[in-house]
């Protein structure tokens, strides 16, 4: 029962459409303008202007990100995004510690442990 939704993502997952990003990142920018238009169909008058707008966006970002991001060694170096980097981490860290993978994957039924006062005391 469990493994259903996994088996839909499975199926489904042939029919989403490419990353715009990565097929510009690979040099095929028709084919990324062209699922940007698709994913913005819609019946509004100014939907070439938007996917134009959104294309271009995307090139620019993508030719920033070539220009000046060298390595992953770079995310980490300054000291606000280390702070944010050392709290995500911590945040896991003691998601996991707290054990609440036993009340996520567990399927015991707590209801049945509950303490009922007894209204004669």
């Amino acid at each position: 029962m469990k493994c259903i939704p996994a088996i839909i993502l499975l199926a489904g997952i042939w029919f989403l459409p490419s990353s715009p990003r990565w097929l510009l990142m690979q040099g095929r920018d028709a084919d990324a303008f062209e699922v940007i238009k698709k994913l913005n169909e819609s019946e509004r008058s100014d939907v070439e202007k938007i996917v134009r707008e959104q294309f271009r966006t995307m090139q620019l970002q993508i030719n920033y990100e070539k220009d000046n991001v060298k390595s992953l060694n770079q995310i980490p170096a300054s000291p606000s995004t280390r702070k944010r980097l050392l709290l995500v981490v911590l945040v896991q860290v003691f998601a996991q510690l707290s054990g609440i993978n036993v009340i996520n994957c567990t399927t015991v039924p707590f209801h049945k442990f509950t303490i009922t006062v007894n209204e004669k005391l």
